[in-house]
């Protein structure tokens, strides 16, 4: 039980990582690509990612209650609070903190989010979407001419100023540096790249929080103080019979003298 305690343990944060790799390729590869707004339902997700880890937490460390450096049985109290406590004061305040300041997503997303994006073949689409934008121009010398070489020799520099939070905001970015916007789909294209980014940055946060989460957790458990069973019932009664036996013998030789 032991051993095989231990060994899940071990197990316990390889496992999550890729439950969360795995979700995080549907994410970007399913929903970012097929479903229209997914910013929109972005909140969902994490909600719904929260919900599983929650659950994986509180199922690990349940059984991990029964490893005898622990407790040696299951106990809930113990389980609960290593679950609940390091769950909220750590992953659930650190994905609260990066909801309200999207700046540390920004962080990763415009990084490795990026990197995740041009292997995706987002260089292709953007040469391709400045070039359908000056053969829609009546005139592109100049400040325009210029504004298209710029996006079209450093496309990173584009994409990563551009945010979803505000259609209106967002389809102006797209007309101050002239680009078309009467096709919808290069414009959903975009978008799909921009949510593709922006879930790679949520996604590394995830995974810090969640790995932070764990180690805390496992310190939790180790450091509790179980409601351990002392003895089997049995055990107990045969003690308790013996005592009384051994007392009413001592009374016996006490009143005989």
């Amino acid at each position: 039980m032991a051993n095989s305690s231990k060994s899940f343990a071990s197990n316990m944060i390889s496992l999550h990582l890729w439950i969360l790799f795995s979700f995080g390729i549907i994410k970007c590869f399913v929903f970012d690509t097929q479903i229209k707004d997914m910013h929109k339902y972005t909140t969902i997700v994490i909600v719904l990612f929260s919900v599983y880890f929650f659950i994986y937490l509180w199922f690990w460390n349940s059984y991990l209650t029964r490893n005898e450096i622990i407790c040696g049985n299951y106990d809930f109290n113990v389980a609960a609070y290593s679950t609940i406590v390091p769950y909220l004061f750590v992953y659930g305040l650190g994905m609260l903190l990066v909801q309200q300041f999207p700046g540390w997503i920004r962080s990763f997303s415009n990084t490795f989010g990026l990197t995740f994006i041009r292997m995706g073949g987002y260089d292709e689409f953007i040469k391709d979407y400045v070039n359908y934008s000056k053969s829609t121009q009546e005139e592109s010398q100049g400040e325009v001419s210029d504004i298209y070489k710029r996006i079209y020799e450093n496309p990173t520099i584009f994409i990563n100023e551009l945010e979803l939070d505000d259609e209106a905001v967002f389809m102006n970015h797209l007309r101050q540096v002239k680009f078309d916007t009467s096709d919808p789909k290069k414009i959903n294209n975009l978008k799909k790249f921009i949510n593709m980014k922006n879930s790679i940055g949520t996604f590394i946060w995830m995974a810090l929080f969640s790995i932070i989460t764990i180690l805390t957790s496992q310190n939790t458990l180790l450091s509790q103080n179980c409601s351990k069973k002392i003895v089997e019932q049995k055990s107990f009664n045969d003690y308790i019979n013996t005592q009384l036996s051994n007392s009413d013998a001592h009374f016996g030789i006490e009143n005989s003298e």
